[in-house]
């Protein structure tokens, strides 16, 4: 229980330093969205992956904490949160299962894969998005994440590009919890 909160304050630390390639973000809406659905139930969805398989949050429920990340192919931002992820998550992807959303509808599988194989993103699970988990998780701009507790609560929910030792905060954290 002591790393659990220790990970949800830490994580809330971070939250203050974000931002997303919206300038519509602000401090005090962020912190107003995370305390309201900070130890929430994560809405379940299920999602066809680019790769043709079926990605279901309920599937990793007392298995595997995980992290949504919201994005777009043109967003910059984006890019660089997974070249800083692609370096630090491979080490972690036993223990905590990481899935990008894509949040432009116009994106079609085709797109996500060349986008995957020119980035070099082969171990996180990509899928092009749908309105409904979009709508579900509040999403109003690239870079939101939410990081899913095994339990299936959200203990933490940002939006901005991170840094290493952040990520590396933060897949360490789940991994542990």
């Amino acid at each position: 229980m002591k790393k659990i909160m220790i990970l949800v304050f830490s994580l809330f630390i971070i939250s203050l330093f974000l931002l997303g390639c919206s300038k519509n973000n602000d401090i005090k809406n962020s912190l107003n969205t995370i305390n309201n659905e900070k130890g929430s139930s994560a809405q379940d969805f299920e999602v066809q992956l680019v790769d043709g398989s079926i990605f279901r949050l309920s599937d990793y429920k007392d298995k595997k904490p995980v992290i949504i990340e919201f994005w777009a192919t043109w967003c910059p931002f984006c890019k660089q949160d997974f070249n800083t992820v692609k370096n630090i998550y491979p080490k972690y992807k036993d223990d905590v299962e990481f899935i990008a959303i894509d949040l432009d509808s116009g994106e079609d599988a085709e797109t996500i894969k060349d986008y995957i194989k020119k980035n070099g993103l082969d171990d996180i699970k990509f899928a092009a998005g749908k309105t409904k988990i979009l709508s579900d998780y509040s999403v109003t701009s690239t870079t939101t994440k939410y990081a899913i507790g095994r339990d299936g609560k959200i203990l933490w929910k940002g939006s901005g590009a991170i840094d290493s030792d952040s990520w590396e905060l933060i897949f360490k954290g789940l991994k542990d919890s």
